[in-house]
């Protein structure tokens, strides 16, 4: 397949989610690396295309309405500042997959009444289901839901709804006073919203994928394909460094288990590190769902809780027990990076030599961080981008740090 030709979009000399539709395949890898040069980093770099559009399977859109009751809904326009910035009106996206275009429209045609400026987020899962998260202010959600009837017409078109910046699920629920059901917020029920490729040993890569669980709101990779090739680019990366048979991955925010399920399909044992309860209660209910449970996988999979990354206490109360079998890390941080906990890290005696796969999304704190680690004898021995943002800014790192 050829990328030279260019990614056709109406919007691309106003909205700014894509800046480089204007360039080829190989003109866009050129300036990926030519960012990671500007940063300091001259490793060999292979760049992985997955294809030039519709990757994504979950959007993130803003909803606005003006001062006469018009509706935009889209991304910034390319020109302005902040807050003053114009949201184009997107009526649709190459960048998205046909099932997630076919949610936007149906969307579309039925706005929720919402005055003030809002994040949305559309997804659709591996079996069809569609959702949304309305990032909205509490006046709104309230407003909603007193009127009812725009969550009620969702809810009868089996749409999960999440609303508020604590993406509580909107549901029919009884009312005791009246003995109806009205519209309600319940807690986030786990959905098998995204899935992860089974790579087992002697698997074909196109078999059966592994369930991933979170809700709409739940952060996952931005679409199944990209996610598959993620995952893949990965375990190609681990090939050259472990065996289950004789090392132990070590993961640093694990989320709901994009990689952890994978590793444990692989034979791994695996030490997870997350912060967030939501995501943690996602990753037991894949681990169940891929059957990794029960005597046979007694203590293939350790779990701790804990925001790593800005405690060092919480990092410190969990002692490492005596193994026999050799450490790998694999971290894949926030934008912001690992900051001092990558030094805090190789403080400790399993991981001093510890080779490391870092997987970012964020170059500059990539850079920052690989700087620190260099510090404790270590080098880039390999680099990966994989190009889930096909002729956007943005692109995904995986890295292979080993000791000298």
């Amino acid at each position: 397949m050829s990328y030279t030709q260019l990614l056709s979009c109406s919007y691309s000399h106003i909205c700014s989610g894509c800046s480089y539709l204007h360039l080829s395949q190989k003109e866009v890898s050129e300036l990926r690396r030519q960012t990671l040069l500007d940063l300091g980093i001259s490793s060999p770099i292979e760049v992985e295309w997955i294809d030039k559009g519709g990757l994504r399977d979950r959007l993130e859109f803003t909803l606005d309405t003006d001062e006469v009751g018009r509706q935009r809904l889209g991304l910034y326009s390319k020109t302005g500042n902040g807050l003053k910035r114009e949201i184009i009106d997107l009526e649709g996206c190459p960048q998205l997959s046909s099932d997630l275009e076919l949610w936007l429209q149906d969307f579309r045609r039925d706005l929720p009444p919402i005055k003030r400026r809002a994040g949305v987020r559309l997804r659709v899962s591996p079996s069809g289901l569609r959702g949304v998260w309305l990032d909205a202010a509490n006046e709104d959600i309230r407003d909603l839901l007193d009127e009812s009837t725009w969550f009620e017409r969702q809810l009868q078109n089996n749409i999960v709804i999440e609303a508020g910046q604590k993406r509580k699920r909107v549901a029919l629920r009884s009312d005791s006073s009246s003995n109806n059901r009205r519209v309600g917020l319940i807690d986030p029920v786990p959905e098998a919203w995204y899935e992860t490729p089974n790579l087992a040993s002697g698997g074909h890569p196109n078999g059966p994928a592994l369930k991933v669980f979170g809700s709409v709101g739940t952060f996952t990779q931005p679409g199944f394909r990209a996610g598959r090739k993620l995952v893949e680019v990965v375990q190609s990366h681990l090939k050259t460094l472990a065996d289950p048979n004789t090392h132990r991955i070590t993961e640093f925010g694990c989320g709901s288990g994009t990689f952890t399920l994978a590793l444990l399909a692989n034979g791994f044992q695996v030490r997870a590190y997350e912060f967030d309860p939501l995501a943690l209660a996602a990753l037991a209910q894949g681990v169940q769902s891929a059957g990794f449970s029960g005597d046979r996988f007694h203590n293939r999979l350790q779990v701790f809780r804990g925001d790593f990354i800005q405690s060092a206490k919480a990092f410190a109360g969990h002692q490492l027990e005596a193994t026999s079998l050799k450490e790998v890390l694999l971290v894949d941080p926030p934008r912001t990076g690992l900051g001092a906990f990558a030094g805090q890290i190789l403080l400790l005696e399993n991981y001093q030599c510890a080779p490391w796969i870092y997987i970012s999304c964020f170059p500059e704190s990539f850079a920052q961080d690989l700087e620190q680690i260099r510090k404790h004898g270590y080098r880039l021995t390999r680099l990966s981008v994989v190009e889930q943002f096909p002729f956007t800014k943005h692109f995904e790192l995986v890295a292979t740090i080993e000791s000298t």
